[in-house]
This record gives C-alpha cells, sequence and structure tokens, in this order.
C-alpha cells in the first residue's frame, strides 16, 4: 500500500483536532464535576462557569487588605525620594509590563506638574519580565526630563509595602 505522507500528515491532523474537540469537552467537563468551589474574578468568568459547568461561582476580586497598610511609616519612604510632606504621591504597584501602560502615568505626571501641581510618581514593581519595557520606562522619564519625580523602586519586600502605601 503506498501512502502519500503529505495525506497522512493531515489525516493525523485532523485526527488530533477531532480527539481534541470530543475527549476534552467531556474530561473537562469530568473534572469539574467533584469540584466543591469555583473562584473567578469577575461577572463574565462567574456567567461562564455557570453556562458551560452548570456550576455556581464565588467571585473574589483581587486587591490588598487596607487593614495591612494602616502601620505604614509615611515618614520613611518621602526620606528615601526626598519627597516633602507637601507633594502629592502617585504610586503604582505591579510588574512593570506594557499593558500597565505606565508611559500614559508619567505623561499624566508631567502635565501636572506643568499646571502647578507638586506630584511624583513612585512605580513599585519588577521589571525582570519585559527588561526591554523598564529600559523603554527609562528612556521615557529621560526624555520627559523628570527623572526628579519619577522613581523605579524596583521589587520591594512584602512587609515595605505599607510604607509606600502610607507614604
Amino acid at each position: 500500500m503506498v501512502c502519500d505522507v503529505g495525506i497522512r500528515k493531515l489525516c493525523l491532523s485532523l485526527s488530533r483536532k477531532i480527539l481534541y474537540k470530543t475527549l476534552f469537552p467531556w474530561y473537562d467537563r469530568y473534572m469539574v464535576k467533584d469540584i466543591d468551589q469555583i473562584v473567578v474574578l469577575d461577572k463574565k468568568n462567574k456567567l461562564f462557569i455557570s453556562n458551560a459547568y452548570n456550576k455556581q461561582a464565588c467571585i473574589i476580586r483581587s486587591g490588598l487588605n487596607i487593614n495591612d497598610f494602616q502601620q505604614g511609616d509615611r515618614k520613611k519612604i518621602r526620606q528615601k525620594y526626598n519627597i516633602s510632606h507637601d507633594e502629592t504621591i502617585i504610586l503604582c504597584v505591579g510588574l512593570l509590563s506594557p499593558h500597565r501602560r505606565h508611559e500614559d502615568v508619567i505623561t499624566g505626571l508631567t502635565m501636572l506638574n506643568d499646571k502647578g501641581y507638586r506630584v511624583k510618581l513612585i512605580i513599585v514593581g519588577g521589571e525582570f519580565l519585559n527588561p526591554g519595557y523598564s529600559q523603554t520606562i527609562r528612556q521615557h522619564i529621560k526624555g520627559l526630563q523628570v527623572q526628579d519625580k519619577v522613581f523605579l523602586a524596583g521589587s520591594v519586600p512584602e512587609s515595605d509595602l505599607a510604607d509606600y502605601f502610607a507614604a
């Protein structure tokens, strides 16, 4: 029997797709049936779970516990970055990543300062996921000449976050 290699590859590809489309949904529903609780971030995903699995989901939003940040030292961070008590601080906490659009916050800070507001920006978050974006942010800061108003704190220990939020 002679078999064309292209036809064989096509048959294997179709077989995988058919298996995936038929077996995966069954396996997925089977694995979910014994789960006690499903947690999602928003209403959209709660509706998806309800429709896909006929199960209820609990919404737990990501965020912070404000009580954890009541004990922060307001002066510690202000002294570290030489920010006076009458200046406003904008704080961004999260990994430096293009989808967070830190450049827009930096541009906004420049606009506020141009209007006479005394504002400084501290960005807390690791730069390891996208070093190229970190370099873009540094160039943006330099291009707008706001090196004295924008501070990249990098990754900070969880125990220090309360001080940043209190500042």
